[in-house]
């Protein structure tokens, strides 16, 4: 059982990393903005600029967050599809040290229920009546995943073919393209060939990220047989400030 729950329980840790949090805390203030039309952001700004921008957002990003993320994954051959989808609950911490906390909602698959927690070096997953100490035999892939400096989306942004940004009602998007191809160490588990990848990243007038999408199609082998992959996320950030990270249980 205990290697069971320790091969599902990586998904939590990339879920608590996805996108994570940077060390540095966002000084800004939450503020309420007037609404306003969609407009093109006020200074014209070549991609160089608006890549340098947006990695500078999402390195700035607050310490203490709940991110609600849905992934739809689409496996397609010979005129026929299959999608598996996943919900992941996660909170992350970093303010004194690392607490985090995934729970992973997925019918119909092992995973289904599992709740990772993670206190610094101490990893618990549970998954029913079972609750594992898996911290000896994770500590590899915490130390690969739960890294704050989120290297797989400043790679997206920094390999983007097209860049853009535009504001409505207080909030700016930034629309990122990308050939995955070209993006140095991107890799997501499942597509052995990654192809563009669609992104979009929401911040509200605090500079605080609210949303983000990313759509990635790519192809995979299995049993000989080429197949082509579309996986979709959608990541809702919030409680700001405020989230508080389930304490690790007792294994």
């Amino acid at each position: 059982m205990k290697k069971q729950l320790l091969s599902v329980a990586v998904c939590g840790a990339m879920a608590l990393a996805m996108f994570g949090c940077s060390q540095a805390p966002n000084p800004k203030a939450e503020g309420d903005a007037p609404a306003q039309q969609e407009q093109p952001a006020a200074a014209e700004k070549s991609p160089e600029e608006l890549k340098s921008e947006l990695v500078d957002l999402i390195n700035g990003q607050a310490t203490n967050v709940t991110v609600d993320t849905s992934t739809d994954t689409t496996v397609s051959a010979q005129g026929q599809s299959f999608t598996q989808s996943m919900d992941i609950l996660a909170m992350v911490d970093n303010a004194d040290g690392y607490k985090g906390y995934a729970k992973i909602t997925a019918p119909g698959t092992e995973m289904d229920g599992m709740e990772t927690f993670m206190d610094g070096s101490k990893a618990v997953v549970r998954l029913g009546d079972q609750t594992v100490d898996i911290s000896d035999e994770m500590a590899d892939e915490l130390d690969d995943s739960m890294g704050v400096d989120n290297e797989k989306a400043i790679a997206i942004v920094n390999a983007a073919k097209e860049i853009s940004v535009s504001e409505s009602n207080g909030q700016k998007t930034y629309t990122v393209v990308t050939d995955g191809a070209s993006a140095a160490g991107v890799d997501f588990d499942g597509v052995d060939s990654v192809g563009d990848i669609d992104a979009t990243y929401v911040f509200d007038s605090s500079d605080q990220l609210v949303k983000n999408t990313m759509s990635v199609e790519g192809t995979t082998t299995t049993q000989g047989q080429e197949v082509t992959v579309k996986v979709d996320v959608t990541a809702d950030y919030s409680d700001y400030g405020t989230t508080q990270v389930p304490a690790v249980p007792e294994a």
